[in-house]
């Protein structure tokens, strides 16, 4: 499985190392103040997409379809992004996952 993560700054990296993935998620949350920074992260495996926010949201799309957590803690979002690294998609899935978009759920 070939994984692409994108950082805040928008640079995309193939196939990464743990270093370089556990830098990513780190930086997510230095200040946001800082010129041009995306307030989110994502990785991809190019059918499965997983984003996390600045926030503590966390948003997963796949076949068309998406689901989102929020308020997640900081441990939980650390098993999320190291689960798709490592490609346990099933334990992903089997988190407690709100159906749809927030904004078209009201849950913004």
């Amino acid at each position: 499985m070939t994984v692409v993560i994108t950082d805040r700054w928008g640079n995309d990296t193939i196939d990464p190392d743990k270093k370089v993935l556990d830098k990513t998620l780190n930086d997510l949350f230095l200040d946001g103040s800082l010129p041009h920074v995306l307030s989110e992260i994502s990785i991809t495996d190019g059918s499965l997409h997983l984003d996390i926010t600045k926030s503590k949201w966390v948003h997963l799309e796949g076949d068309g379809h998406g689901c989102y957590m929020k308020n997640v803690d900081a441990d939980q979002i650390n098993q999320l992004w190291n689960d798709f690294y490592e490609g346990r998609i099933d334990a992903i899935l089997a988190e407690p996952w709100i159906d749809g978009i927030p904004a078209f759920n009201g849950d913004l």
